[in-house]
């Protein structure tokens, strides 16, 4: 997966992320955005970034 693509699946409310994001900060928003989105009750990101 290129940088900056992130694949997203949905499954009872659980939010799977998987891929990578162009800084390590942007993980957690990603995420907290994520957990914003109502329905959803939990996120497992696998997230990787190229360190700083």
């Amino acid at each position: 997966m290129n940088e900056g693509t992130v694949a997203v699946e949905v499954r009872d409310g659980v939010v799977t992320l998987r891929g990578h994001v162009p800084e390590p900060r942007l993980a957690p928003v990603v995420v907290g955005l994520c957990q914003g989105v109502d329905g959803v009750v939990a996120v497992d990101a696998h997230l990787a970034a190229r360190a700083g």
